[in-house]
């Protein structure tokens, strides 16, 4: 159950942010791979922080512990963009970063609510 939930956060975010890619102009195939094998990466880690933390308990689950790890995330990405990516300007995949998690924080919080 845990792994299916995994993979449909995953495949969902995945879906969301490759239509922001599409929505903003850097619909190219390279940018469409580097972003899904980025959210490949992120998106599991994400979740297992928050199931792990949610669990145990670690720290009280609030949306200010969302918006730190949505930094974490938005951070991480733009510098894997920019080390993958490096044919445009490196300020446009921060704004790349910023647009895609926002679109899929939000769509999550939609769909899921706050944990």
């Amino acid at each position: 159950m845990i792994i299916i939930s995994l993979l449909t956060a995953l495949i969902l975010t995945i879906l969301i942010e490759e239509t922001v890619i599409l929505l903003l102009g850097y619909g190219n195939k390279n940018t469409f791979f580097v972003v899904a094998l980025v959210n490949v990466i992120t998106n599991p880690i994400a979740n297992y922080i928050v199931m792990t933390n949610n669990i145990f308990n670690i720290i009280k689950p609030n949306i200010s512990f969302l918006i730190i790890l949505e930094v974490l995330i938005v951070y991480i990405e733009w510098k894997i963009l920019e080390y993958a990516l490096p044919n445009q300007e490196k300020q446009s995949y921060l704004i790349l970063s910023i647009m895609m998690n926002l679109a899929s924080f939000l769509t999550g919080i939609i769909l899921f609510g706050l944990p």
